[in-house]
């Protein structure tokens, strides 16, 4: 018997915008996004990333939108959703932001699920 324990649910606004903004122009090929603590505390930072830090999950939401979870957070993530708000946040150089919002998983949406496999 395999058990696979469900770390984090992704939605497909999600994906969508990981994959765009991991194939902007000037994003190196093989880049990823990183889910780490930010600087502020019980706030997490999404990060553009050349490669996963040691104890990272790693997952690919579908046609390239990979995401890393770096190993303190996993806890804080465990059961929840990330779901995407585009265009909500405007840089002041006029460009338009993603806003990822963190949530929790109604069980009947668990359509893109990052399980605890892929650690590096």
């Amino acid at each position: 018997m395999t058990w696979e324990v469900v770390l984090l649910t992704i939605t497909h606004d999600a994906a969508a915008a990981i994959r765009q903004l991991l194939t902007a122009a000037g994003v190196p090929e093989g880049c990823a996004l990183r889910i780490q603590n930010a600087d502020i505390a019980g706030r997490l930072r999404i990060l553009l990333v050349s490669h996963p830090q040691p104890g990272d999950i790693a997952h690919d939401a579908g046609d390239g939108a990979r995401l890393y979870v770096a190993e303190e957070v996993i806890g804080r993530l465990q059961g929840n959703t990330l779901d995407a708000r585009p265009g909500v946040l405007i840089h002041p150089r006029g460009n338009r932001r993603v806003q990822f919002v963190l949530g929790a998983t109604p069980k009947q949406d668990r359509t893109r699920q990052l399980a605890g496999a892929g650690v590096f």
